[in-house]
């Protein structure tokens, strides 16, 4: 008689059934915040260093939950994580932009006399990246482009990247701007 405990019964069938990937685990939605605080904290980090480096006003910045702005002078730099499902990280894009204007000026007291009120400029967008959570455990994370014409980054090359855009933006708004 050929008799198997429950263990070993459990242990074959184990097999039968796929599991699920990592992304579309509950683990894997923790470790995304983890990895949307890194990233902010290095995008802050790296624009900081960058205004020292420019020799510009300190930046303004503005951290709501999975959102990160930061307000460099003339320009800005937004993130921004996009679900589609609250339950998993795996249908989820984090949006990177660079703009060129106030992206979200604070409101002000507007002067009661026409022609007064100096409106900012409107922002235009320089540069966009739409990357995708790409891991198998959570010290693997890192962001894949959506179209995959580039290498997987951890948040602290991808604030790098990111931060050297804003940069020649930047530097970009310093030269004459030619006419229309």
């Amino acid at each position: 008689m050929n008799e198997t405990t429950i263990t070993e019964r459990l242990s074959d069938q184990r097999g039968l059934y796929e599991r699920a990937p990592y992304l579309t685990t509950f683990r894997a939605l923790g470790a995304c915040t983890r990895e949307l605080a890194r990233l902010t904290d290095a995008l802050v980090d790296g624009v900081e260093a960058l205004r020292v480096t420019l020799d510009t006003p300190a930046p303004v910045v503005r951290r709501p939950p999975g959102r990160c702005l930061v307000q460099l002078g003339p320009v800005a730099l937004t993130a921004v994580w996009l679900r589609s499902s609250p339950d998993s990280a795996a249908t989820g894009q984090l949006l990177i932009n660079v703009w060129r204007g106030a992206v979200a000026p604070r409101m002000q007291q507007r002067s009661e006399r026409p022609g007064q009120d100096r409106m900012p400029e409107p922002a235009t967008l320089l540069w966009e990246s739409v990357l995708i959570a790409d891991a198998a455990t959570e010290a693997e994370w890192s962001w894949a482009p959506e179209a995959a014409d580039a290498p997987a980054l951890d948040a602290r090359a991808l604030a790098t990247a990111c931060v050297e855009q804003l940069r020649l933006a930047y530097v970009d708004t310093l030269s004459p701007q030619e006419p229309a």
